[in-house]
């Protein structure tokens, strides 16, 4: 006796018939005795069929789904409790799986949808009704083997009927008859007259997922069609990928790591950014005293969104590009995590895959040795070698790569002249990978969002089809909320909204994600060592010293550096100075000679201390501007530069001219950090537009012993700091008491702010070595 290979799963019968005892159903159409126990066919009932939505047959939404008992008592258990046809799914509930697919494709037009043809049996077939199935393929369904989530009913619904699809009439209709002629114990009645939505749904009601795949294989080879069943295993390797895919993006992307190592989700934390359409737009440069002009286009332009960006239009055009600019700390790769979450989420099911591949991170693993873009995707996404090759060339397949910090590699960035390759399996430089890819000569049918710094010596090859937009931070209503979300304890949360609310600097600089961060863990960091009730340090100096030494830190950590730290910095200083002496805030790319030189590169892409941007003084003319982060920047590198010259050099930059013996006498370190303080303190008080104001305020907080200690490593080992809080002090008021300036009688006060940020003993001494 040949046995049914579908009768090799180990499936339970149902506990009890739902048919009378008389009704029998056999091949040949022959009643079998009611006596003959051992030898009945229990039909179970009608399932309700698939639903079939308005949605367009695609493999977006995967869930985990477990295989019940039995594939027909499945369906059963869904009508029981009253779901219907279609499932929907839930995190609660993850073995429901909702289908929605729509019927235009299908070959037939007329379609029952309480079609009556598929009945299941569950018990042994005696053996006169055995056939000669001697060419079955063998289907064994174990029971006790772990179910595949990413193998849903969705997903198996799609790619069989995608396989059907792709069959002529005449060759369905072969489909049909094997499938008729191999498996008719599944089936009440022939299957010529029904459509291909009707067969899938058939087959899954009567087999499990991972059986219905086999049967549809095993039919397409006997018919010759290895090309399909080839399509359709490499819809199952992507579906698998697909999977893996959004579970590890979900765990690296989806949780931010706060101080302490706490882990929360993204969606607790993250708040709007403010993203237009459009580059070149300058920097922010809205400030607490002066009224500054702005250069560039600031024309109101539509904020967009991620759904926006990643849209549907832009993934059915062909060779794109996505470039996502910002200045240093401007949430580039805050808005990059969100992406990937929304993706992983199953909010961008337009993208087949997404593969998010940090820069950075790149060139720390590869560095200068010749690699290739399948390896440097392998290393951070090995299930992806279970991908054809082809598939990252097919237009069927959509594809999004994200390259997260474009500045990485721009040394010897030369996109005209760099000789470009087209194979992802050949080894080159990564210059020359990431030219490839921007020319669009390599991954021709793949999509590109690529996040980067206003960089000087880059720009996208005019023919190649990208979108630029912009990204500018916090806007000014969704400030607080960052800080909302941040802490937990809401009276925290309102102490550190007062912290800031306290400096019209401090509201403003929240523009930036990147000091916002830096702020939350300033305060977090006190209430964690003086309790939920410490007392908030007043001042603005310590804030922007942890923002410049975060930016200097992420230039410096994992780059050999062509110029030295210090001399950068005071390159860096003597720029922003002389710039605040001609109370200037952007100057032209081709600088004047009065203005100390400075490598825009060093400063713009790598430190992010500066940015560049255009304006268009002429028809037809662009002129590249420089300008610091923002002009507040600018005013503390100007002060940090004065403080380190004193210390440093024993130099007064706040001293009158005066004759060549006087500038003798510098080797005798006559100068004094008390004498720049006065000098500085009078020269400002003569600016009646107050362009010193916040530039004082740095000033005085560089002395501040907290502040000291941050900015040791740029201050002379041989150097002996004695604090002067106590002198310094005692001048302000008595400036204050004296209100000679009723004007900057405020800014007086802030600066004695910045100067007791924490109080020192008057006589303390510190030594610096390195």
């Amino acid at each position: 006796m040949m046995e049914d290979p579908e009768l090799d799963m180990e499936v339970p019968s149902p506990s009890g018939s739902f048919l009378n005892e008389e009704a029998s159903v056999s091949m040949e159409d022959q009643p079998i005795e009611e006596e003959e126990d051992e030898d009945l066919y229990y039909i179970e009932p009608r399932r309700p069929s698939l639903d079939l939505g308005p949605l367009p047959m695609e493999t977006g939404a995967l869930l985990y789904v477990e295989r019940p008992q039995s594939p027909a008592e499945s369906y059963l258990s869904m009508r029981s409790e009253g779901i219907g046809s279609s499932v929907v799914s839930s995190e609660e509930d993850r073995y429901c799986t909702k289908i929605h697919l729509e019927r235009t494709d299908s070959f037939s037009t007329c379609y029952s949808v309480d079609s009556d043809d598929c009945e299941i049996r569950t018990k042994v077939k005696s053996e006169d009704a055995m056939d000669d199935d001697d060419t079955l393929p063998e289907l064994k369904e174990n029971l006790t083997d772990v179910v595949q989530p990413y193998l849903t009913v969705k997903f198996v619904f799609t790619a069989i009927c995608k396989v059907l699809q792709q069959l002529r009439p005449i060759g369905l209709e072969t489909f049909r008859g094997h499938l008729w002629h191999r498996y008719p114990q599944s089936f009440s009645s022939s299957l010529q007259t029904i459509d291909i939505v009707d067969i899938v749904d058939q087959m899954l009601a009567c087999y499990s997922l991972r059986v219905s795949l086999q049967i549809t294989k095993a039919v397409l080879l006997q018919l010759e069609q290895k090309r399909l069943v080839d399509f359709l295993e490499d819809l199952e390797n992507e579906n698998e990928v697909h999977y893996e895919l959004r579970e590890r993006l979900k765990k690296l992307y989806g949780v931010f790591e706060g101080p302490g190592g706490e882990e929360r989700p993204l969606d607790e934390v993250y708040t709007d950014l403010r993203i237009v359409k459009g580059a070149n737009n300058g920097p922010n440069v809205e400030h607490e005293v002066m009224t500054i002009p702005n250069l560039a286009n600031k024309k109101p332009k539509e904020d967009k969104h991620i759904h926006d960006i990643i849209s549907v239009d832009f993934i059915k055009e062909i060779e794109q590009v996505i470039v996502l600019r910002g200045v240093a700390g401007s949430g580039k790769s805050m808005f990059v995590r969100k992406c990937v979450q929304e993706w992983s989420n199953h909010n961008l099911d337009h993208v087949n895959l997404m593969f998010a591949l940090p820069i950075k991170e790149i060139k720390q693993k590869f560095g200068d040795s010749d690699t290739s873009f399948l390896d440097i995707l392998y290393h951070f996404y090995p299930e992806a070698k279970r991908l054809n090759t082809k598939q990252y060339s097919s237009n069927k397949c959509n594809i999004l790569y994200i390259f997260d910090g474009l500045e990485e590699i721009t040394e010897d960035f030369d996109l005209p002249n760099t000789r470009c390759i087209f194979d992802i399996n050949k080894p080159a430089k990564l210059k020359v990978i990431f030219a490839s890819i921007l020319k669009g000569v390599m991954l021709r049918s793949g999509f590109f969002l690529f996040t980067a710094r206003p960089l000087p010596k880059f720009h996208v090859p005019h023919d190649t089809k990208h979108h630029v937009y912009e990204v500018f931070g916090f806007k000014e209503e969704v400030r607080e909320e960052y800080f909302k979300k941040r802490f937990k304890d809401p009276k925290q949360a309102g102490r550190v909204i007062a912290y800031v609310n306290s400096s019209r600097t401090l509201q403003i600089m929240c523009y930036l994600p990147l000091f916002c961060s830096l702020l939350s863990d300033f305060c977090q960091s006190i209430f964690n060592k003086q309790g939920p009730d410490a007392e908030l340090p007043k001042g603005i100096t310590l804030m922007y010293t942890r923002l410049f030494l975060a930016l200097l830190r992420d230039y410096r950590k994992e780059r050999e550096a062509a110029v030295d730290e210090k001399e950068f910095v005071k390159s860096l200083g003597k720029r922003a100075f002389a710039m605040l002496e001609k109370g200037v805030y952007s100057v032209c790319i081709s600088y004047p000679r009065d203005l100390e030189p400075l490598d825009e590169a060093e400063s713009a892409t790598y430190s992010g201390m500066s940015t560049v941007f255009y304006v268009k003084p002429m028809p037809f003319l662009d002129e590249k501007m420089f300008s610091f982060l923002h002009p507040t920047m600018q005013e503390y590198v100007a002060a940090l530069n004065a403080f380190l010259s004193c210390l440093n050099e024993d130099k007064n930059l706040f001293d009158a001219p005066k004759s060549k013996k006087w500038k003798l006498s510098l080797n005798k370190k006559s100068s004094s950090i008390i004498e720049l303080y006065k000098n500085a303190l009078e020269k400002s008080l003569l600016c009646e537009d107050g362009k010193l104001d916040i530039f004082m305020r740095f000033l005085f907080g560089m002395s501040n012993s907290s502040n000291i200690e941050l900015i040791q490593r740029f201050i002379n080992p041989n150097v002996k700091w004695t604090s002067v809080a106590e002198e310094v002090g005692a001048l302000l008021r008595k400036k204050i008491a004296e209100n000679q300036y009723p004007a900057r009688a405020e800014n007086l006060q802030f600066c004695l702010d910045e100067l007791v940020l924490q109080k020192s003993p008057p006589t303390r001494k510190l030594s610096f070595k390195r």
